[in-house]
């Protein structure tokens, strides 16, 4: 943290010192500032990506602030710029009411302040930051390149990525994670300070300015923006900051002010695939109209002009189009997947996306239950800028004015967004860069209002006055009363809310403390980041192969699993292949997140897993297939890889099709873990995969993945852990759950953990003397299969009965409390409910003083007629007469004393139901 922190203050300096000879306004000096800090860093991230140093904190530090020095002494050399603002513009003055400007400062101050509170304390948590944008910005250190990576998300390896670079200034010193919101809250002050700068520079007066620029930052997206992590704030900032450094130019013809423009359009451009295809479509018009316009003037005049743009292009080119040159070398197009189709069907007639209607823009904010950075709207006050767009257009129809051009600028952005509503659904923050569009419209309308007659002017100062209020309400609901990232508890005791949802416990425990991680996934729109932050990890890595090297967080969709291979979702198929006698570590099931068709299963592979050996909860393999597209040839190509297989555990896998007329068919012989394309012909009954030892072709396992149809039904949601085999009705984790589907756990405590002390990821405390669980009648069941680890914590012996159905059928007698007693057992169930117990057993033996009295009358009247303690009497006498007459004396059996009730506790135990073969 403390480099990062150095890293901004000597990056701010010096990008402060080399804005001074190039804008002459405080606010104009901070926007170049801020432009040439993010130019800066990534300029940074290109250069070490050529050197594959990006991931090195020296190596980022020690560039970027050469770039920076180098930077500013070579500006320091050009004169101070005048201010194009610096004469009295508009009716109102060049200067700002001192009463507006205190109200600005009240009303603003306190919700910077939430904001700050919000960001300083919360963790990111908007799905596109946890999905692609952060974990991007990871994969790019771990690799320290730019390079593609293998990712089933297109978004993270196809799209603009200058948003990201900028993310990674903070993520390549493992600063805290609440840092990186702060990007977007220095990008909303920034925003407001250009809004104000873009009216002034439309001749418009410092007080509508300082209006439009505060119902600019009040705006419910906006200010829901700068507390949380969204492209569209930083990027609309640099495209606010290339229209105010682009009006400036066109006012002083200055080549400084068109270096900024370039530089501003190149950093929002390679943000914003939309804002890029909006430069692109405006850039268009532009030159056309640039061209006919020059046709009809002077040849030396038309060259000057030409010449002009040649330095803005170039930089726009150098920081907005390096994403679609690592695009063309990587996969020999500039573009990703889908996206020139989605371009030449904006006008088809697709099938609509689900449509959000008129509600980013208008609707209130009580509209949605509950409040987030993608549900909320623009309420009033983005009704009021799209009816001053409308204005402006009607009153500038005649004229060339700046006003105008914004006007249907930011109508056309609006109009865009909606258009792709048959493919994207847009959220308020897409809406943003169009607001900020339309504020010059704004303030001239605010401005030409004051000037209006009696009627008029009191009808627009009253909607004027809705309007702020409406925003204020909503700005101020929005950070203090918003249920998923308050500002509350700021001011009391309580803890802020989770912003991640609560992952298992196994998987915290496991990637903890790993020095490389490396993940597989096939999904898309996956929350994989909350992963990537539970520990000190230093590497993160996306890769479809399985790196030794590295521990292997492998996801898979939940509804794939055992899926058939020709499934509604097209998802990818994939199996759980157990093999009791693996050797080496394989795959681990960690745990479910989710439910229903969302619900994602992850598993890992250990660092180095053929040389470690393996465990009873991961000698596994994980297959998993994936259908591609028909080529030319008679079968149906598909991608097979495999998970877990080490050659030490000199095993090979075939994996065979069973067609359906009974006869089988080779596919591939695996040795290791990898990918193998295959060529399917169908319809088939089913994929078989069958484990074989190297030395004498037994087979050691199997699994199957149907074509079809699953070869047993699903026995409701208590799919928690794998199943061994196909004839498996349910699997059961009792560490995992206390109630699922047939089966109910009682007598535990809740789960605790993690114990590195004990090299355990979560455990469960017996409390009481016996444990319970109960198996509901379930059809088809014919076998139970009960797996436990136990062991003492405060005793030093103690007994353990298993208890079925009220029948004890095993006693274990554990004599080390540092030890772990682990155990399978086959059970046979009866119709009906099934009761498994876990009960407490006594183990000490010791004389039955009581029965000694009860079956000696003579001696109970002795010991009390004599007044003597029962046990007391009973032992004296028969110590001094019993012994010697030959009396019994029965031993019992008592349990050892339990200190606080600890009786035992478990790292596992696991219960499995099966059906008749």
């Amino acid at each position: 943290m403390d480099i990062f922190l150095a890293h901004c203050l000597v990056l701010l300096w010096m990008c402060l010192g080399a804005a001074r000879p190039l804008a002459a306004h405080a606010a104009d000096r901070l926007l170049a500032a801020a432009l040439l800090a993010w130019g800066n860093v990534v300029a940074t991230c290109l250069l070490l990506s050529t050197v594959n140093r990006l991931g090195h904190p020296g190596w980022f530090f020690s560039t970027s602030g050469l770039l920076a020095g180098l930077t500013c002494l070579l500006l320091l050399r050009f004169r101070p710029a005048a201010d194009p603002t610096a004469l009295p513009a508009g009716p109102t003055g060049p200067g700002v009411n001192p009463r507006l400007w205190f109200a600005f400062i009240v009303t603003i101050a306190p919700l910077a302040l939430a904001g700050f509170g919000v960001a300083y304390t919360q963790h990111p948590d908007s799905p596109d930051a946890l999905a692609y944008q952060l974990p991007r910005a990871l994969y790019y250190l771990g690799q320290n390149s730019l390079a593609h990576f293998d990712a089933t998300d297109p978004r993270q390896v196809w799209r603009p990525f200058n948003d990201s670079l900028l993310r990674l200034l903070a993520l390549v010193y493992h600063t805290p994670l609440p840092v990186l919101n702060f990007f977007n809250l220095a990008a909303w002050a920034l925003s407001g300070g250009a809004v104000y700068r873009l009216c002034r520079l439309c001749a418009v007066g410092a007080n509508a300015s300082l209006l439009t620029s505060w119902l600019v930052l009040t705006a419910t997206p906006v200010i829901a923006s700068a507390a949380s992590i969204t492209i569209e704030l930083p990027a609309g900032a640099a495209l606010l900051g290339a229209l105010v450094f682009g009006l400036q130019w066109w006012q002083t013809q200055r080549a400084s002010d068109a270096a900024l423009a370039g530089l501003a359009v190149g950093l929002a451009a390679g943000s914003s695939l939309n804002i890029l295809l909006f430069c692109s479509g405006a850039g268009l018009l532009f030159g056309i109209r640039a061209y006919r316009q020059g046709r009809s003037e002077p040849v030396a005049r038309t060259d000057g002009s030409r010449r002009m743009w040649i330095m803005p292009a170039l930089l726009a080119g150098a920081a907005g189009a390096p994403f679609a040159l690592i695009n063309l070398a990587e996969a020999g197009r500039a573009s990703g997947p889908g996206f020139g189709a989605t371009l030449f069907r904006l006008l088809g007639d697709a099938p609509p996306h689900a449509s959000t209607g008129p509600w980013p823009l208008f609707a209130g904010t009580a509209h949605f239950p509950v409040l987030t950075v993608d549900t909320v709207n623009f309420g009033f006050t983005g009704a009021l800028f799209l009816l001053c767009a409308f204005l402006c257009l009607w009153r500038f129809r005649q004229s060339a004015g700046p006003v105008g051009w914004f006007a249907g600028l930011g109508l056309g952005w609006i109009l865009v967004i909606y258009s792709l509503q048959k493919w994207i659904l847009p959220n308020a923050p897409d809406f943003v860069p169009g607001v900020l569009l339309l504020s010059p419209c704004v303030a001239a309308t605010i401005e030409a209002n004051q000037v209006s007659r009696t009627l008029p002017r009191l009808a627009g100062r009253l909607i004027l006055l809705v309007v702020v209020l409406a925003a204020a309400w909503s700005a101020g609901r929005y950070l203090l009363r918003n249920p998923g990232r308050p500002f509350t508890f700021l001011s009391s005791i309580a803890a802020p809310p989770p912003a991640w949802p609560a992952l298992p416990l196994l998987v915290k425990y496991r990637l903890a403390n790993q020095a490389h991680l490396n993940v597989d996934t096939d999904g898309v729109d996956e929350c994989i980041f909350p992963f990537l932050a539970l520990g000190s990890t230093e590497r993160f890595t996306s890769s479809h192969t399985t790196i030794p090297a590295a521990y292997n967080l492998l996801s898979r969709a939940g509804d794939s699993r055992n899926a058939a291979y020709l499934n509604t979702g097209r998802l990818p198929s994939y199996a759980l292949l157990s093999i009791p006698d693996k050797r080496s570590a394989g795959v681990e099931f960690l745990g479910r997140v989710g439910a229903g068709a969302a619900s994602r299963d992850y598993f890992g592979l250990e660092s180095q897993a053929g040389r470690t050996a393996s465990l009873d909860s991961n000698r596994t393999l994980l297959i998993t297939i994936y259908p591609e597209t028909a080529g030319n040839g008679p079968g149906h190509r598909a991608r097979l890889t495999v998970a877990g297989l080490n050659a030490e555990d000199q095993l090979w896998l075939a994996a065979n099709l069973e067609n359906v007329d009974g006869t089988v068919t080779s596919l591939a012989a695996i040795k290791a873990d990898g990918a193998t394309p295959v060529a399917i012909s169908q319809p088939f009954k089913q994929l078989v995969f069958r484990a074989h030892d190297n030395a004498t072709q037994k087979e050691m396992g199997a699994a199957a993945i149907p074509y079809n149809s699953l070869p047993v039904a699903k026995a409701g949601p208590v799919d928690l852990a794998r199943p061994t085999s196909d004839s498996s009705l349910f699997v059961i984790d009792g560490l995992q759950t206390d109630k699922s589907g047939p089966v109910t756990v009682k007598g535990l405590l809740p789960v605790e953990g993690p114990f590195p002390q004990w090299d355990l990821p979560f455990l469960r405390w017996q409390r009481q003397p016996a444990a319970t669980i109960r198996i509901s009648a379930t059809g088809r069941l014919a076998r139970l299969q009960v797996s436990f680890s136990v062991r003492l914590h405060v005793r030093n012996q103690g007994g353990l009965d298993v208890v079925f159905n009220g029948e004890r059928i095993q006693h274990y007698r554990i004599e080390d409390r540092t030890t772990w007693l682990d155990q399978t057992l086959e059970l046979t169930p009866r119709p009906g409910e099934n009761v498994l117990e876990f009960k407490d057993a006594p183990i000490i033996k010791e004389q039955d003083w009581m029965d000694y009295l009860e079956r000696y009358p003579d001696v109970m009247k002795h010991v009390v007629t004599n007044h003597l303690p029962l046990e007391q009497g009973a032992r004296e006498h028969y110590e001094q007469h019993g012994r010697a007459e030959g009396r019994i004396l029965q031993m019992t059996e008592k349990p050892e004393p339990t200190p606080g009730a600890f009786y035992f506790m478990y790292r596992h135990l696991r219960l499995e139901g099966f059906k008749s073969p």
